[in-house]
């Protein structure tokens, strides 16, 4: 995790406080960096799916 996390600069960010209901910052990136899957990206449940898209982005990026 510490290797996708650094690449997509989440590294060290999990243990920031957030506003209850606010977004985490997996979801947020993942929305801005896939804007077609951002309307699956709308509850702050769906921040396993974010890590998904940003894992996969992170190999696609170092793995080609």
């Amino acid at each position: 995790p510490r290797a996708w996390q650094k690449f997509v600069g989440l590294a060290g960010k999990k243990n920031d406080q957030r506003a209850r209901g606010e977004l985490p910052a997996a979801v947020k990136l993942a929305s801005s960096l896939y804007p077609a899957a951002a309307p699956l990206l709308t509850r702050v449940k769906d921040h396993n799916r974010a890590e998904a898209l940003l894992i996969a982005h992170f190999g696609a990026r170092t793995l080609t």
